[in-house]
């Protein structure tokens, strides 16, 4: 009887140890996993980051060409007024009777 007992109290330990290992191995595999979806949101994030940047970038670069455009638009603009004002300058030096 106590032959028995002993064997069965041996099986319980082997089965505790087969329990322990399994579980073992699923938390490993469960922490090869999380690890995984760690990494790839990590990767995610630094992507949207990156992109964020990228959009700010373009952003700013956009408002500068708009600026610089309003600037030539602006000389331009003056340059033609100037044209004019010289032009209307040199018709009133040609003709200076036709002032008063």
């Amino acid at each position: 009887m106590l032959r028995v007992t002993e064997e069965f109290e041996n099986q319980q330990l082997k089965l505790k140890n087969l329990n322990y290992k399994i579980n073992s191995q699923n938390m490993k595999k469960t922490n090869q996993n999380l690890k995984k979806k760690k990494k790839v949101a990590k990767l995610k994030k630094n992507q949207k980051i990156s992109k964020k940047k990228k959009l700010e970038e373009r952003d700013t670069f956009n408002e500068r060409l708009q600026k610089e455009l309003q600037i030539v638009k602006s000389e331009l603009e003056m340059s033609e007024d100037y044209k004019m004002l010289a032009q209307s300058s040199k018709k009133l030096s040609k003709s200076p009777e036709k002032q008063f």
